[in-house]
């Protein structure tokens, strides 16, 4: 592109003063170098990229006047600052840089062909994305621990021991037939769902050329994950049988007696949980999407918690305007519940209690609620609430463990899989527990089960 010849010259005093030949020879040079083709990023969904300049550009303007124009002091002091003023990215100079500008002692037509080179340069144009280097993909023995702890919230030996538990395939075909290590998809996976950082911060440890080949690793990844153990948070509860009745004793030497004819024996504990998106494009979708108790577009899920701190429920999404007592009736927990303590015994009067926003039935409860309580319901409803707390420990640690689902940039519904990412977090919340504990656990003084056989069962 010839970019000096497309410069409206403002008066002939400039034609004599830069040739025509010696321009066209270094605007052609200017061009083959790609010199100026620097900017912001326009349109990056057709693969657009503008770059950023640096000051080695303005070094090689200087050098290649030097060469082909012969040019004096002033002519490269103009052309120099031509291409300093672009890279500085703005529509109009500051009072700093006219004084540098004028530092030159520029007259007249100097400062009239500045003013039309910066026009000039400054239109905006989309150029081909500059590629990445490609360079060798990092395995987990190139991170150390501190780098585990940061980008996959586990030791080094923790991540090896997931990734082998969760069988991970050792080959990864994406649908783009790209060809990827598991390891190194599961890592990616993991830095990208743990602290919501954006792809094209992680090609130079990929070892790939685009952002799509690793948005395809990601996708296989995640699709890996959701089908395989999504029936651990969303599926029958019959595997925890042998453990519910440890879970009630834990609760009642927790808090001591309580009123057991409106809690009942409280062995789990219930709630939803709200997870913020993006806003909808579409007007109807964030009619639906909208929630008006907390102000944001979003979606719902309810969770089932045990005194171990693992979540043995986590169903939905639902659109955000509804409420818990919406997401049991469509989950179906209910029915996964009576089920569970029909196995253990019916005259147990087991219950999964709840905040006072939830219908009672008959394996759901909840405290006192009204107007009209005692001072004794009352201090009832503090005690429970005691022990319910701890459903919140749980949602809190998944979010702060899986950053991903609390940047907004990766919860764009219709563009991202905003449902599979909240389930495949509640069954890697739940490895993360089993390995590290938690403070439920901790709490209640009741450990989880291994991970072998949480993952195996």
């Amino acid at each position: 592109m010839d970019l000096l010849a497309q410069v409206a010259l403002p008066n002939p005093e400039i034609q004599k003063l830069i040739g025509l030949k010696r321009k066209q020879a270094f605007a052609e040079d200017l061009s083959r170098r790609r010199l100026f083709r620097r900017g912001l990023v326009r349109n990056v969904d057709k693969g657009h990229r503008w770059q950023a300049a640096t000051s080695s550009d303005v070094q090689r303007v200087a050098a290649l006047l030097d060469k082909y124009m012969q040019a004096s002091s002033l002519e490269t002091g103009i052309l120099t600052c031509i291409a300093a003023a672009y890279c500085m990215h703005r529509d109009a100079l500051s009072e700093r840089e006219w004084a540098v500008l004028l530092s030159f002692g520029w007259e007249g037509p100097g400062r009239l062909y500045l003013y039309a080179a910066i026009n000039e340069l400054r239109r905006p144009r989309l150029y081909a994305r500059r590629t990445v280097r490609r360079t060798s993909a990092r395995t987990l023995a190139q991170y150390d621990e501190q780098e585990c702890r940061e980008f996959f919230r586990l030791n080094k030996s923790d991540v090896a021991k997931m990734m082998r538990l969760l069988q991970i395939p050792d080959v990864v075909r994406t649908k783009r037939r790209d060809k990827w290590s598991g390891e190194v998809a599961f890592l990616m996976f993991m830095r990208r769902l743990c602290t919501g950082c954006k792809m094209s911060d992680m090609l130079a440890d990929c070892g790939r050329m685009s952002e799509t080949s690793l948005c395809a690793a990601f996708n296989f990844v995640l699709d890996f994950l959701y089908h395989k153990y999504r029936h651990h948070v969303c599926g029958s509860m019959l595997r925890w049988e042998r453990y519910v009745p440890e879970w009630a004793s834990a609760i009642r030497v927790k808090i001591g007696t309580y009123d057991e004819h409106q809690a009942g024996q409280m062995c789990m504990f219930v709630d939803g949980t709200f997870v913020k998106t993006c806003r909808p494009s579409n007007s109807r979708l964030q009619r639906v999407m909208w929630s008006g108790y907390k102000h944001s577009s979003g979606m719902s899920y309810l969770g089932v918690t045990a005194p171990n701190g693992l979540l043995l429920w986590f169903s939905g999404p639902e659109t955000g305007r509804h409420q818990d007592n919406y997401l049991v009736r469509q989950s179906g927990v209910e029915d996964r519940l009576r089920e569970l303590f029909d196995r253990v015994g019916p005259d147990n009067n087991l219950r999964c209690f709840g905040d006072r926003i939830f219908r009672p039935s008959d394996v759901i409860s909840r405290g006192f609620r009204g107007a009209n309580i005692t001072t004794e319901q009352k201090a009832t409803n503090v005690q429970l609430s005691r022990a319910r707390i701890c459903v919140e420990w749980s949602f809190g640690l998944m979010w702060k463990l899986f950053r991903a689902t609390r940047t907004l940039r990766c919860m764009a519904i219709g563009r991202s899989p905003v449902a599979k990412l909240c389930t495949v977090s509640a069954v890697l919340h739940n490895c993360y527990v089993c390995m590290n504990g938690s403070q439920t656990g901790k709490y209640f003084a009741c450990a989880p089960p291994s991970i072998e056989h949480y993952l195996s069962s």
